[in-house]
């Protein structure tokens, strides 16, 4: 449902005033950041979420708005209007006024103050058009959008597959509730000016195709003309496999194009911290049970590297102590390899793979890889065996790839690996997501004390950094047999990857717990997917 031929005699429909945000099924805020980043000019009027760690943190994120509104009330009303209003901890079930009271005064009063700072509506169901009524003067003098992403526990591959069909009493079956708002809206002459809906693919898929082209049929009814795209994440440099359903709704007589994909630039090397808490890295018990060496299978090298070798960044055989003393002085910059080219070589950067085999006038040395770590020779990189459900039994996972880990004894998971890409981030993307990674290497000083006349060991352990050294006299690297591990994203990394800065999630690591944190990332929208979509309606 992109632009026809017929649509483009209509003019592109245009931002031109202040704009008004109506956050439906809110979360963090995915879509007011998408506007942040921007830079535009637009107001947080209301949302509509009803899971108390999405409202504080949109509070954290948005609007930082720490009074208390309570300190008027009893600790008795505040718990009637939380109980009245809805809220959920488990993002399933409104939570009853017990539940609420077992929770403590300090927690109770923090979620009401959150809930009136981020001036939410809270529970969809007992959510009305006239809540975001405005004065004629106001409503003429800005610009109204409306975005909805609804459920999709029962539309998505991961969910129960209900469907969306309207009084099932599914989740997904919400968004004609949102089409009961709006209706509430145009009869006020109160209706929003753009609307945007993002669901998992399955939205408009054959087995909900009849609902869903029955919504589209309500929007046009209501006045709108929509147009609709299935989107990824890794066409707007998010290395995720995230593909996401849009739909964007507007006034009759206008048009809306969505934005071109682009070729994905990063990896997901780029987006993990440099250093990680060792509560993220999996067991032995439980990397075991995600690396399936293959009995028919001839067995898999250890990766391994030579102590002789340059590393940490860049390795090198011994025998190439040219291509060693050059890396010294020119690892930032990139290394010169010999190539037949015009120029007689080819730059080899942080990333890079090079071949090193039968290199006398040979092209086509320096690779373009997704790994991160310059690789020198085909033997020197590191693989991990990952079972999966494939002809051979398993997948070569490296480093900096990404691995499926939930499904790892029965070996289902078709596809477990993806090369330089981050497998899609769930609500439960802590147990579902992990990456190849390489172990820290040990770097020994030499130590001309007193110590080495006494017998004891003439190398003591120093800090590991990042910098390319030979073994010498001064000088030496220890490397681990298996220099490769398997962790879990870390919650940041993750964030990362549905593109919110770290600015944004410090706000709100302090106060949340790990647990809500992957929930809140999975059950988001990629920031730079709707920053190309908001910027076309401004161009």
């Amino acid at each position: 449902m992109q632009m026809s031929i017929f649509d483009q005699l209509y003019p592109s429909f245009k931002i031109t005033k202040p704009l008004k945000l109506i956050e439906l099924f809110s979360g963090y805020g995915s879509q007011a950041l998408a506007l942040k980043y921007l830079g535009v000019n637009f107001e947080h009027f209301r949302i509509c979420e009803w899971a108390v760690p999405s409202i504080e943190a949109y509070n954290d994120i948005h609007i930082q708005d720490f009074n208390d509104y309570s300190k008027d009330k009893s600790l008795n009303e505040v718990i009637d209007y939380l109980a009245d209003k809805g809220i959920s901890m488990d993002y399933n079930k409104p939570m009853n006024r017990d539940a609420i009271s077992r929770r403590g005064e300090e927690w109770i009063r923090r979620v009401y103050n959150n809930v009136q700072a981020t001036k939410d509506t809270v529970d969809i169901m007992r959510t009305h058009g006239s809540d975001f009524f405005m004065r004629e003067r106001e409503r003429e003098s800005v610009q109204v959008m409306m975005t909805y992403s609804f459920p999709c526990q029962d539309l998505s591959l991961a969910g129960k597959l209900n469907g969306m069909s309207e009084d099932s009493g599914t989740r997904s079956s919400m968004i004609w509730q949102v089409g009961r708002i709006l209706q509430e809206m145009k009869d006020m002459k109160q209706q929003p000016d753009i609307l945007l809906m993002e669901n998992v693919p399955q939205v408009c898929g054959e087995g909900n195709l009849e609902n869903f082209g029955k919504w589209i049929h309500l929007l046009e009814k209501l006045g709108y003309s929509s147009y609709t795209k299935i989107l990824s994440a890794t066409e707007f440099d998010i290395p995720q496999t995230r593909s996401r359903c849009f739909v964007i709704s507007v006034p009759k007589g206008y048009s809306y194009a969505f934005p071109e994909e682009h070729k994905l630039n990063y990896c997901l090397n780029d987006f993990l911290e440099k250093n990680v808490d060792e509560k993220y890295f999996l067991s032995d018990e439980a990397i075991a049970k995600i690396v399936a060496w293959n009995a028919q299978q001839k067995p898999l090298e250890q990766p391994s590297m030579n102590p002789k070798n340059v590393c940490q960044t860049i390795t090198a055989k011994s025998n190439t102590s040219m291509n060693a003393s050059m890396c010294l002085t020119r690892v930032m910059e990139g290394i010169p390899i010999k190539e037949a080219t015009k120029k007689g070589f080819a730059i080899a950067k942080d990333g890079d793979g090079v071949y090193i085999q039968n290199i006398k006038g040979k092209r086509g040395m320096v690779q373009k890889g997704k790994i991160q770590t310059i690789k020198t020779s085909p033997q020197d990189i590191g693989v991990v065996k990952i079972k999966c459900s494939r002809d051979k039994g398993y997948m070569e996972a490296k480093e900096g790839d990404s691995i499926g880990i939930t499904f790892a004894q029965s070996g289902n998971t078709h596809t477990p690996v993806k090369e330089g890409i981050s497998r899609t981030i769930t609500t439960m993307c802590d147990h579902d997501i992990g990456v190849v990674v390489k172990k820290k290497t040990t770097l020994y000083n030499y130590d001309d004390s007193e110590n080495f006349m006494k017998g004891k060991s003439r190398f003591t352990q120093a800090e590991t950094l990042p910098v390319l050294l030979t073994r010498g006299s001064h000088h030496r690297i220890v490397e681990d047999e298996n220099p490769y591990r398997i962790r879990k994203l870390t919650p940041k990394e993750c964030w990362r990857l549905m593109g919110v800065k770290d600015e944004d999630f410090d706000r709100v690591e302090p106060y949340i717990t790990d647990r809500f944190l992957y929930h809140l990332a999975g059950d988001s929208i990629v920031v730079n997917v709707l920053m190309a979509i908001f910027k076309r309606l401004y161009e």
